[in-house]
């Protein structure tokens, strides 16, 4: 079986609410899904004609039971890795994955499984947070067990894109006070966190940092508050060699 829903796709880019703030907003509502049973190569042919990051595969029941992604497929171009015979003694059970991945020739035996999921109220941050896995380009939406959509990289940036603008004004205290609890929450800002000061929604950040990175950072991290109109920045970088004397 090939593709149990026929009917055509409707992107995420149609019909979305200008207020994305859910799954249920960028969604793909009506997707192709496949069997595990479909033979890898038509699977494969699918997602190119379709310009498709990945398929949801469903059984029987219309139960998600997986996902083939185009990670799925070009992991089976990697060549094998030849490992130590200990190995054999710890490993077996990995190492069977890996051969039947390199080798099926179904889909039930190429794709990822068990699938990671979401539900459509779930938030958009939840699934920048699933994305954050590099191998993940598809996630299956479903609701009381069924399939009732997929968002991929590409629906979710788009949705992120509609996000209402962020308030005009907020008082220049709850701007320093924020930025200051963003700071605490940072392994990488110094003890002796810099100082930050606003007037009239700019942010102002005064002190010594580690480095550059460090500098450019904080000054994101200062841009992103909601309210803040602009960043002033007198910080002063320290190399290397300042940061090393600091940690003798």
């Amino acid at each position: 079986m090939r593709a149990l829903q026929t009917t055509p796709m409707r992107r995420a880019g149609f019909g979305r609410s200008p207020e994305a703030e859910t799954v249920a907003d960028v969604m793909v509502r009506e997707v192709e899904a496949i069997s595990p049973d479909t033979l890898v190569h038509e699977a494969a042919r699918l997602l190119r004609e379709e310009g498709l990051p990945g398929l949801p595969v469903v059984d029987s029941k219309g139960s998600v039971v997986g996902v083939l992604t185009e990670h799925d497929l070009i992991a089976r171009l990697a060549p094998r890795r030849r490992r130590p015979w200990w190995h054999l003694l710890i490993d077996t059970e990995q190492l069977a994955r890996e051969y039947r991945k390199a080798a099926g020739s179904t889909v039930g035996e190429v794709m990822t499984c068990p699938p990671v999921t979401v539900s459509p109220t779930a938030s958009l941050e939840t699934v920048v947070r699933l994305f954050d896995a590099p191998e993940l380009d598809l996630v299956p939406v479903v609701s009381a067990g069924r399939l009732v959509g997929t968002v991929g990289r590409r629906d979710l940036a788009e949705g992120l894109s509609t996000k209402p603008a962020a308030p005009g004004w907020r008082a220049d205290a709850d701007l320093v006070a924020e930025m200051q609890e963003r700071m605490e929450q940072e392994a990488w800002i110094r003890r002796s966190r810099p100082t930050v000061e606003a007037r009239d929604g700019v942010l102002t950040l005064w002190g010594v940092v580690g480095s550059d990175a460090e500098k450019a950072a904080l000054i994101t991290m200062a841009r992103a508050i909601q309210g803040c109109r602009t960043v002033e920045d007198h910080l002063i970088a320290l190399g290397p060699r300042y940061r090393y004397h600091e940690m003798v």
